[in-house]
């Protein structure tokens, strides 16, 4: 049988047995339900319909599983002529060196930072009192001389809310402008470590190197939809990009057979560093990256490095001073941390805000199907080695595949978070690894690397690839200088008085002036931005009453309010974050409601801002 005939044979059986496994975990999808607890009596777009959010996790697993688990079977259960053909012996691992040289990496870098320019905020927006406010307020309550998590609870991570704003603070001056800049620089930092991933990943091939960030700019022309949902990279991306280098530098020197030398140190060190040290950023992040690190840490020790003291050492370095950053900047909050961010957020957080994934929308489904795909097609490339070196497979496997290995798992990882809040944007900002693992498995198949080894046709996908990077690089030129997009991506020039939405002047006039130096107030409608507009920081751990859902938390606040004596509560106005899918804050704190309810009076109306004031005892 010719090659070609093979070859043909082989796609067919992969895509029947895959095809296969994704019409069963189709048909299993809606037929897994687990047991819906809610023993904290927390409510949520979940709640309502008792659906336990483990559904979405488990469901997806399932889908994933099931041509993984058919793949396994035709291995085992197949003839040994038909396992030859299927599983073929694997050929040269890795991708085909590509020859872009100092000029094609600088243009990269530009098109990064260019790409990083696209989506700012536009000064003449209003500001997101919910959004922006995470972290304007945190930073009212930090400059303070509160302790995070002992005196403020902060959701996403210490550096994430109050001091990204605080460090604006101290570089732009105090101003809603300045904490939009200094964002504005996150950016710029994450999509030029994405053009620095893309080179180190692609070898230098500069066709896939575009590829990868061409990708990155889709969303700038298309938002998701039920037909597609394009990769979005956010800033906090930067952290898993920063694993990711440091991961391929390991790569690198397992593949040289390095057991030592600075390289290997440093590399090793930020290896393990990172993922600890994401908890003071992004927790949700931290969480992915860690998991990734745990599983990735054994076989690169056992399969690349054993007996390497310079591994074993500097990884624990990382780890131990990842875990002494912690400390240090959480302080006498450590304790505080450790519960909130392990122990109690994990068992209501998707209880309060989870969606249940849509897969019945096209896109969502086909997202599904791409990650399976993804797995399916790394398990096969395991199979391959597996017939042909036996025992030994795993280790041949492991050092000739562990991109594709990292990635999977960072991309299974980030999808996470896609199962929680499960719309189509935070689907969006959980898929760009998947897209990124699916370029690259395309990238290091035998086809295109026969493609690369003829001079002609990689000279003439080169020069398409960069004809096409200039074309848009022309017209983001364009976009930033006719939108004025570098002065609404660093607006330290605005004042807040053009930011902050007309309908909240008065009610922050009034409060201001009815304040007395000390005195507090509160608002239940998940905005803190209204500790920023006052200068004056939260009386409870919560700025946002919507993570105070627990009934602990509950009397917490209201243990928080009897003692601080607060004289003010903002009790509703029509903002959508008041309001949050569709329930609003009092129905979701029963106990803080109606504790407001006993203990305070309606005092006035300005706008939509209803405040209510303390009853004269």
């Amino acid at each position: 049988m010719n090659q070609g005939r093979e070859r043909v044979i082989r796609l067919g059986l992969a895509g029947a047995v895959f095809i296969a496994g994704i019409l069963i975990g189709t048909f299993l999808w809606d037929r897994i339900v687990l047991p819906f607890e809610n023993p904290w009596g927390i409510m949520g777009p979940l709640t309502f319909i008792s659906f336990n959010p483990a559904n979405n996790v488990v469901r997806f697993l399932v889908f994933v599983s099931c041509p993984l688990i058919l793949l396994a079977a035709a291995y085992l259960f197949s003839t040994r002529r038909l396992r030859e053909l299927f599983f073929a012996s694997p050929r040269p691992a890795g991708p085909a060196q590509g020859k872009g040289g100092w000029a094609a990496f600088l243009f990269l870098l530009f098109f990064s930072v260019l790409l990083s320019l696209f989506h700012p905020f536009n000064f003449y927006d209003e500001l997101d009192t919910f959004h922006e406010g995470e972290t304007l307020g945190a930073a009212v309550s930090y400059e303070a001389g509160q302790d995070p998590y002992e005196d403020y609870i902060s959701a996403h991570g210490v550096y994430q809310d109050p001091l990204r704003s605080v460090i604006a603070f101290k570089l732009f001056g105090r101003s809603i402008g300045a904490a939009r800049a200094y964002e504005g620089l996150h950016d710029i930092l994450a999509f030029t470590l994405l053009g620095l991933v893309a080179w180190r990943l692609f070898a230098g091939n500069v066709a896939f190197a575009f590829a990868a960030l061409l990708l990155a700019s889709v969303y700038v022309f298309v938002e998701p939809s039920w037909a597609l949902i394009p990769p979005l990279l956010v800033w906090r991306q930067a952290l898993t990009l920063s694993f990711i280098l440091a991961a391929l530098s390991l790569n690198s020197r397992m593949l040289r057979g390095e057991l030592g030398g600075a390289g290997l140190f440093t590399a090793g060190f930020l290896f393990s560093f990172i993922p600890i040290a994401s908890f003071l950023c992004s927790i949700d992040r931290a969480f992915y990256i860690t998991a990734a690190f745990v599983v990735l840490l054994p076989f690169l020790y056992f399969f690349g490095f054993r007996g390497s003291r310079a591994f074993l050492a500097s990884t624990a370095l990382g780890v131990v001073s990842g875990a002494v950053l912690l400390v240090v900047t959480l302080q006498s909050g450590i304790d505080e941390f450790f519960e909130f961010v392990f122990l109690v957020m994990p068992r209501y957080k998707e209880l309060m805000d989870g969606l249940v994934y849509p897969f019945g929308v096209p896109s969502a489904f086909l997202l599904c199907a791409l990650l399976s795909l993804n797995a399916f097609w790394v398990a096969k490339r395991f199979f391959c080695d597996l017939r042909v070196h036996g025992k030994a497979a795993p280790r041949i496997f492991f050092r000739n595949h562990f991109v594709e290995v990292m990635l999977l798992i960072i991309s299974m990882a980030a999808f996470r978070g896609a199962l929680g809040r499960a719309d189509l944007p935070h689907i969006a900002y959980s898929s760009y690894f998947t897209y990124l693992l699916s370029i690259y498995l395309v990238f290091t198949t035998p086809l295109v690397r026969a493609f690369f080894e003829r001079p002609g046709l990689w000279r003439a996908l080169n020069a398409g690839a960069i004809a096409l990077t200039a074309a848009v690089s022309v017209f983001g030129v364009y976009k930033i200088y006719s939108g004025d997009l570098l002065r609404q991506k660093f607006p330290i020039h605005v004042s807040d008085a053009e930011l902050i939405p007309d309908n909240y002047e008065a009610a922050i006039s009034y409060l201001d002036a009815n304040l007395g130096p000390g005195e507090h107030f509160f608002t239940m409608t998940n905005e803190a931005a209204w500790y920023y507009f006052l200068d004056r920081p939260s009386p409870t751990r919560f700025h946002i009453v919507w993570f105070a859902m627990p009934h602990f938390y509950q009397q917490e606040i209201i243990g928080d309010l009897e003692e601080k004596d607060v004289e003010f509560v903002i009790m509703s106005n029509s903002h959508w974050a008041n309001k949050l899918d569709r329930i609003s804050s009092q129905a979701r704190l029963p106990i803080v409601r109606d504790y407001i309810l006993e203990n305070y009076e309606f005092h006035v109306m300005i706008d939509d801002h209803e405040i209510w004031r303390r009853k004269e005892s």
